[in-house]
């Protein structure tokens, strides 16, 4: 089996290296990823500007460019990966619920599951350290047939595993609703800009039984299987609505 190994904190990460040495005597594996942090930089494609592939160890490649893009450059790039899994992660941190909207570590696996390929975004879910990586490592190493066996091209898997040295129960869950309590901090420059700093505070969650928040705060490994498609969810609101013509 051919796994491809990204992330959105840099090929040099403590999680994509967990990783890596989990899975290197089991299978062939490449790390191709990012070649510093790229974290919450979402479904960002380069398009404008050329991407830059270098090699930094056996088996281990950086890349210029986002999550997203070193996906397509797995897929598509002049490395002949073929690969027959992509595992986005182990990321620093979670990313339950709606974060994977913004989740550079998402968006590698959706960027697979959009070009048919099986995809899993991995990621510790809390958010202090020091992180056990090597126990989720472990995890992701002994499920990768599972992953590729079930996979169908229409969903990612979305797993959160929870920083604990111990076994882990498994649910499968739904993503949570979650409420983003961001401030914006300002500061006038002598130059005259107005300088924006985004300082984010502890997130609201809507309680549900079967959510991926729910599990963690439990100490179980959530997976969701993440729909990759646009998604109308009875949202009739415009349907009787008559709009102006200009």
């Amino acid at each position: 089996m051919n796994i491809i190994l990204t992330n959105d904190d840099g090929y040099f990460a403590p999680g994509i290296q967990a990783l890596y040495k989990a899975l290197k005597d089991k299978c062939n594996v490449t790390i191709l990823a990012p070649d510093r942090e790229r974290s919450a930089t979402s479904h960002w494609i380069s398009i404008r500007e050329p991407m830059v592939i270098k090699e930094q160890d056996k088996n281990i490649y950086s890349c210029s460019g986002t999550p997203a893009d070193c996906t397509t450059l797995a897929v598509k790039g002049p490395l002949d990966l073929n690969p027959d899994l992509i595992i986005s992660g182990i990321n620093n941190g979670p990313n339950l619920g709606t974060d994977i909207i913004y989740s550079g570590t998402a968006a590698a696996a959706r960027q697979a599951a959009l070009m048919s390929l099986p995809a899993v975004a991995v990621s510790m879910a809390s958010l202090r350290g020091p992180y056990n990586y090597e126990a989720a490592a472990q995890f992701i190493a002994a499920n990768t047939d599972i992953f590729v066996r079930k996979a169908d091209p229409d969903h990612f898997l979305n797993i959160n595993i929870p920083n604990l040295d111990k076994e882990y129960d498994v649910q499968i869950t739904t993503p949570a609703r979650r409420y983003y309590n961001d401030t914006i901090h300002t500061y006038t420059a002598p130059d005259k800009g107005v300088y924006c700093f985004v300082q984010g505070a502890l997130h609201d969650v809507v309680p549900e039984a079967n959510s991926d928040w729910a599990a963690v705060q439990q100490g179980m490994i959530s997976i969701s299987s993440i729909y990759i498609h646009p998604l109308n969810h009875d949202n009739n609101v415009y349907q009787k609505v008559e709009f102006t013509k200009p």
